[in-house]
């Protein structure tokens, strides 16, 4: 792993990290006696996924389906955190429709990544050897 797609992974993990855990403890402190403990866990598990699918998208050597799939799952992890603090920005917005805002943003971030964005499935792919003897 080269050390910018470390640096990209580790930014939309804690970017993530902090969006959905503070998300998830807002949402369940009414229920829950321990509400931070919920969105550590959840933030977790988030930051876990998308750091992941970033070191996967960007790496070189992996296949085109998986480098699609690792991306849409990274659109959806980024456009979450951008909707959850665009939504806390806005007054009068509460956890639960702050939660629906991130998770329409990144319904629509995942569905762009994976229908126009440099993971989708139009580019051309390289020929291996084994493919050019088939041919001849």
């Amino acid at each position: 792993m080269s050390a910018k797609t470390g640096v990209f992974a580790l930014i939309a993990g804690l970017g993530t990290f902090f969006g959905v855990g503070m998300t998830v403890a807002g949402l369940t402190e009414h229920w829950v006696n321990y509400s931070l403990l919920l969105g550590l866990f959840a933030g977790t598990a988030a930051s876990l996924a998308v750091t992941a699918s970033v070191s996967v998208a960007l790496a070189d050597d992996v296949p085109a389906q998986k480098r699609r799939i690792a991306g849409i799952i990274a659109g959806f992890g980024g456009g979450l955190v951008v909707g959850l603090l665009g939504a806390a920005w806005l007054e009068g917005i509460g956890p639960v429709a702050s939660m629906g805002i991130g998770f329409v943003t990144g319904c629509l971030v995942a569905v762009g990544v994976g229908m126009v964005g440099p993971f989708s499935s139009d580019t051309p792919q390289e020929s291996t050897d084994d493919d050019r003897d088939a041919r001849d």
